[in-house]
């Protein structure tokens, strides 16, 4: 059985690699990934992209589960929606996602960077509950809302939710408090950073050449830039990761 089985094949020899097709019951699309660019037009099965160390996997579609589970370097870019797991580990094992940068232009499933290590994920629309359960480092950044127990077990690493209403009164902002400290936060005052303008730029550049409306949507949260309230937690873990959610004032007031 060779590739020509399945797919019409043309073009020469490169480093650059395109599918045209649906391969949603094809997994390990990108599996192991290291050097060049891989770019899918269609949906793609689970462990899209997972493991992979370097280059860039481009998937414009909806991907399965586990897609950049455990990956170490490179770029996977969703354009539509992601499963659970994503940049998360392996059922089993005790480290996720351990470097590169993933960006979805839709919205991701539960246990979004599970024991999560370093790297970024940036997902435009909803994260699904328990997003970086037991990470030590990284960031998880919501275009919208995390769902329910996002940053169990956070032991360092910062979760950035910009859907999250702004409180606008003190009864909101008691609710907004209360429903942290179920999953044990603590309140530790607002934060105006200029690193979370390079940070929304740097999403913004990095879906530039992909997705244009992803990166215009990242682009838009630079100006103005509001500040955040910040939450510090698990405090049953470590206590030293970190969530911030939109304050209703603006940096620039």
């Amino acid at each position: 059985m060779v590739v020509a089985d399945w797919f019409r094949v043309e073009g020469d020899f490169t480093e650059d690699l395109e599918i045209v097709g649906d391969l949603s019951r094809c997994d390990q699309v990108g599996a192991g990934w290291s050097l060049g660019r891989l770019v899918v037009r269609g949906y793609c099965g689970h462990f899209a992209g997972g493991e992979m160390s370097g280059g860039v996997v481009v998937i414009h579609g909806d991907c399965g589960d586990d897609a950049g589970v455990g990956m170490s370097g490179g770029a996977l870019h969703v354009i539509g929606n992601a499963g659970d797991r994503l940049g998360g580990a392996l059922s089993g094992a005790t480290a996720g996602m351990q470097g590169g940068e993933i960006s979805v232009g839709g919205q991701s499933g539960d246990r979004t960077g599970e024991f999560m290590r370093r790297g970024l994920i940036a997902v435009r629309g909803r994260v699904g509950g328990l997003a970086g359960r037991g990470a030590i480092a990284g960031t998880i950044v919501s275009g919208e809302t995390f769902g329910s127990h996002a940053g169990f077990e956070l032991k360092r690493g910062s979760l950035i939710s910009l859907g999250v209403p702004a409180a606008t009164s003190e009864c909101d902002v008691e609710r907004q408090e209360s429903r942290l400290r179920e999953v044990s936060w603590k309140r530790a005052g607002k934060v105006d950073s200029v690193y979370l303008r390079l940070l929304f730029r740097r999403l913004a550049e990095l879906s530039a050449p992909v997705d244009p409306e992803t990166a215009k949507f990242w682009m838009q949260q630079c100006s103005p830039l509001p500040l955040f309230d910040r939450f510090l937690g698990d405090q049953l873990a470590l206590g030293r990761g970190e969530w911030l959610i939109p304050s209703r004032q603006t940096a620039n007031e």
